[in-house]
């Protein structure tokens, strides 16, 4: 008994099988989410990817099959190739990666720590050391600082502005001049400038 297809269903299932290609594709694109930890705006780049992909094979299929004429039932075909394969064998597949990663992410894990452990070692045997190193050159820092800061004036206090009023804060009032000379010795009593 020979069956004969129509034009049709040919498409259709060639429509349904470029669906199943499709989830393909996007388990790709969720295998590497589990495999590279990403934030929302990766993950909605990684998307935009796979519809801008999805949308340009479905184009140049739709060309050679139909000449660029789009039928509902390609639609229906894409639609329902990509959601048998997503419900049936892309769970099993997405299962079976995340598993296979985990144990590889383990695996690498240890390597790492066992390549770490003689710095570890390492670090442990000159923390004492490198302490007592960093608590000696504190003490240099803040000897050497309080050398090079002048009392009444610091330098660097003239061209920071936000520092500009605490420096008049710290500063001694010198004032300098017969008149207040004058003034020290007469105590509040008024003084002739004109003199």
């Amino acid at each position: 008994m020979n069956m004969i297809l129509s034009p049709e269903a040919v498409i259709f299932l060639w429509s349904t099988l470029l669906g199943t290609v499709l989830g393909v594709c996007y388990d790709i694109f969720r295998i590497l989410r589990i495999a590279v930890p990403s934030g929302k705006v990766l993950i909605f780049i990684e998307d935009l990817l796979f519809f801008l992909l999805a949308a340009i094979v479905s184009f140049f299929f739709y060309q050679a099959v139909n000449q660029g004429i789009i039928r509902g039932y390609f639609l229906i075909g894409e639609l329902l190739g990509f959601v048998l394969y997503y419900g049936t064998v892309g769970k099993i597949v997405y299962r079976c990666a995340e598993w296979i990663i985990r144990w590889i992410k383990k695996i690498f894990g240890f390597i790492f720590r066992i390549l770490l452990f003689p710095l570890k070692q390492i670090f442990r045997l000159f923390r004492k050391p490198l302490r007592y190193l960093r608590n000696v050159f504190r003490k240099l820092w803040k000897k050497l600082k309080n050398i090079l800061q002048s009392k009444a004036v610091m330098v660097y206090n003239y061209f920071n502005p936000k520092n500009k009023w605490k420096q008049r804060e710290q500063q001694p009032v010198r004032k300098k001049g017969r008149i207040w000379r004058k003034l020290k010795r007469k105590g509040n009593q008024k003084i002739s400038y004109l003199k």
